[in-house]
């Protein structure tokens, strides 16, 4: 089953075992940074769900940040140990579900919709447990 997957995400991923976690001495199958953006668009998912953000200029603004921050870790311009690119990558998942969220959010019923602070508290603690 390993080897299957370790071939279905050769093809999105570098797969460099240099960085990749290895829990229990068995590599994953993709590296930390593509690890940390599956985790992070699975919990960015799961509160657009549950929380529906408002999804306002001020929001798309720091997503967009997260995207962009991709450009000097993705492209190893600045030293990276395993914890900060898998919070990279989490932090890039949270910000492509975010715009992916886009339209299904423009067609639900507007209405009450709880706070970013509870989004955000939710991101920070996502991202702070992989640091950890």
């Amino acid at each position: 089953m390993l080897e299957l997957l370790h071939h279905l995400f050769a093809g999105v991923c570098g797969q460099n075992p240099a960085h990749t976690w290895a829990p229990g001495g068995l590599l994953l199958p993709c590296c930390q940074r593509c690890t940390g953006l599956y985790v992070g668009a699975l919990v960015a998912a799961a509160l657009h769900l549950w929380l529906k953000p408002r999804l306002t200029g001020r929001f798309l603004w720091i997503h967009g940040l997260f995207l962009l921050q991709m450009v000097p870790f993705g492209f190893h311009w600045l030293p990276q140990d395993p914890l900060l690119r898998t919070a990279t990558g989490a932090l890039f998942g949270f910000a492509l579900v975010s715009f992916f969220w886009l339209l299904p959010a423009s067609r639900r019923p507007t209405g009450e919709r709880p706070a970013a602070e509870k989004y955000f508290t939710a991101l920070a603690l996502s991202v702070a447990r992989e640091l950890k």
